[in-house]
């Protein structure tokens, strides 16, 4: 696990609410286990964004107007309770719904993060753009 995101401590409830909210998500994933490749994809399709509601309030992390901080909270507790439970599973391929999820705002944190240690000021770039600049 990368510290930048096991050194955000969530409080208790959050941790408790985005695991209660991982057990779901493992259970109806699940169910959709037995669909043909492309029903599957669009209903996992389906899932991350009811998941991605839940913790920006809004479609993608960009569109939303809540603290960023407590985004970033959530964020990396998500991380922690699957990283954690991929580890002890062994199974790295659990690790799909925290990057689908919150990877847009973890991110963004280990951008803003970096730019600090570096005393470094950070800039968000559309990938288009920095296809063109390589």
């Amino acid at each position: 696990m990368l510290p930048c995101f096991t050194e955000v401590e969530a409080t208790p409830k959050c941790t408790s609410l985005w695991e209660d909210r991982y057990q779901e998500y493992l259970r109806k994933s699940t169910e959709l286990i037995n669909l043909d490749k492309e029903e599957k994809d669009d209903e996992f399709q389906k899932l991350y964004q009811y998941y991605k509601r839940l913790l920006y309030g809004a479609e993608e992390f960009e569109e939303t107007w809540q603290d960023h901080s407590e985004v970033f909270m959530e964020a990396c507790a998500i991380y922690q309770i699957v990283y954690e439970r991929a580890r002890t599973t062994k199974s790295i391929g659990k690790c799909r719904f925290v990057w689908t999820v919150a990877g847009a705002a973890l991110c963004h944190l280990h951008t803003k993060k970096y730019a600090m240690q570096r005393g470094e000021k950070a800039a968000l770039c559309p990938i288009s753009v920095i296809r063109q600049l390589y």
